[in-house]
């Protein structure tokens, strides 16, 4: 292909994109040669060189009347510069001198590539580490533990390992390949990671002032119930391997799931962070039981509000604490509920399902907890 014919085909390339950005259905049959775009749809004021394919203003986008949503850009060439400018950073960060990596690069800018933009939902993403915090996991107060055992592996790649296992749950036997170590190696590494990232990390979960949780209370809690609810609860269970002891499989037996699981109490702020999680209890064990039975209710204030499903029947130990328990409403033998407690039913359902997706991000974040755990 010969310059002349290569210019041309860069040219009809950025025309087409522009036609496909104006959307203009009534200028199929026009002769468009004359035809110009205003300055005010170009983030610089002029459009950019054809081989310029990269920029933000190859092609019009700003004040298009479609290309914006909640204030993030929409079209190709805006997603395009964006996941550029992403591999530009990520790629100084890498080349830093101080930075230890040691993945393939090329892997983790495929992943960004086609990684689509971030969407508000008013969580913290507590679940996403940067390069600040794997600097931080690095530090002198975890490498002890991490080099302990099994020199084969450096610091980081023993990190790396555990978290590659919790994000995609890989098995043992796929990542003792990928690291060219054995099997029980990768679970001796992983097991030992853990409890040094569940010490390092512990006291990032924490239950927050009173004060700061009526301050920052969001609104649809505020017209629902005042300032005074301090978390919403609910349980949520992993599914592990069937155990060979029949006491345990009994008592991991959960009817619910169907399965042998773990449950766990959780109990989120109304701001979305996850301010308490329990030690894990077989799934056979009641919502109730593990409620009354672990230090959460400890937390409780009086005067606070306690947003739950129907299966958590704990009024009488959450009024001990002189606290309230919020719950939908039952039946209870009537033909149907009165209109009050349809309206308190709903306020309740309405804020309550933000405990179920701080539950499904951490699930689609950690493939892990998708289960099943080995236990072996």
């Amino acid at each position: 292909m010969n310059a002349a014919s290569d210019l041309k085909m860069k040219m009809n390339k950025q025309k087409n994109a522009w036609l496909k950005s104006l959307r203009r259905l009534d200028l199929a049959n026009k002769n468009i040669d004359y035809m110009r775009v205003c300055s005010v749809h170009f983030k610089s004021g002029k459009p950019a060189k054809y081989q310029d394919e990269n920029d933000p203003d190859w092609c019009p986008t700003l004040n298009m009347g479609y290309c914006v949503t909640n204030g993030v850009a929409t079209s190709p060439v805006m997603k395009r510069y964006q996941r550029a400018t992403k591999r530009k950073l990520f790629t100084n960060k890498i080349n830093e001198p101080n930075t230890k990596i040691s993945i393939n690069n090329d892997l983790v800018i495929e992943d960004i590539e086609n990684e689509d933009m971030p969407i508000d939902t008013g969580i913290s993403s507590s679940t996403e580490m940067t390069m600040m915090d794997i600097q931080t996991l690095q530090n002198d107060s975890i490498k002890p533990g991490l080099t302990s055992s099994n020199q084969r592996l450096s610091e980081f790649q023993k990190l790396l390992l555990c978290l590659m296992k919790l994000r995609l749950n890989l098995p043992f036997v796929d990542l003792g390949y990928r690291f060219n170590i054995t099997c029980s190696a990768v679970s001796n590494i992983f097991r030992k990671v853990i409890y040094l990232l569940e010490h390092m990390f512990k006291k990032l979960i924490y239950w927050p002032d009173r004060q700061c949780l009526r301050t920052l209370m969001p609104r649809s809690f505020f017209n629902a119930f005042g300032n005074s609810v301090a978390v919403i609860i609910d349980c949520f269970e992993i599914g592990i391997e069937k155990p060979s002891n029949l006491k345990a499989r009994a008592q991991t037996w959960s009817s619910y799931k169907n399965k042998n699981t773990v449950k766990y109490l959780i109990a989120i702020t109304p701001q979305g962070i996850i301010s308490y999680i329990s030690e894990g209890w077989g799934g056979r064990v009641s919502d109730k039981h593990i409620t009354e039975n672990c230090d959460f209710l400890e937390n409780l204030l009086p005067g606070d509000i306690v947003l739950a499903d129907r299966g958590f029947t704990i009024n009488e130990s959450i009024g001990f604490h002189y606290a309230t328990l919020k719950t939908p409403a039952f039946t209870k033998g009537q033909p149907q509920l009165h209109p009050c407690s349809i309206e308190e039913t709903r306020k309740i359902a309405s804020v309550r399902i933000h405990v179920e997706r701080v539950i499904g991000l951490t699930r689609s974040k950690y493939k892990i907890l998708n289960g099943p755990v080995q236990i072996t």
